[in-house]
């Protein structure tokens, strides 16, 4: 529990040290972008890991051939990357609305 909190603060602070330093390069215009790519980014490597994007063969082969060590692991770096992604997520939509 208390890691969570270490990554929402984690998203949060790099959410916005990543959007004061996009906004003093090139306004507000730049930032919207940068904070949309950085969004991107981050949820693409969680659903790449998560193997969402896997089909049904495949995905039960993962599932069957990692221990369950790794696939906590691999589950820890998603959640990892989700929670941090979330400030990001929620600039962009609030720069673009």
């Amino acid at each position: 529990m208390k890691l969570r909190w270490i990554l929402i603060a984690a998203g949060i602070g790099s959410t916005m040290i990543s959007a004061a330093i996009a906004y003093a390069l090139g306004g507000i215009d730049w930032m919207r972008n940068t904070e949309g790519a950085i969004s991107i980014l981050l949820f693409g490597a969680a659903i790449l890991l998560s193997g969402t994007l896997n089909t049904g063969p495949r995905a039960s082969s993962t599932y069957y051939m990692e221990d369950k060590e790794t696939r906590h692991k691999r589950n820890r770096i998603v959640t990892a990357l989700v929670i941090i992604g979330i400030p990001h997520l929620l600039l962009t939509f609030y720069l673009y609305v």
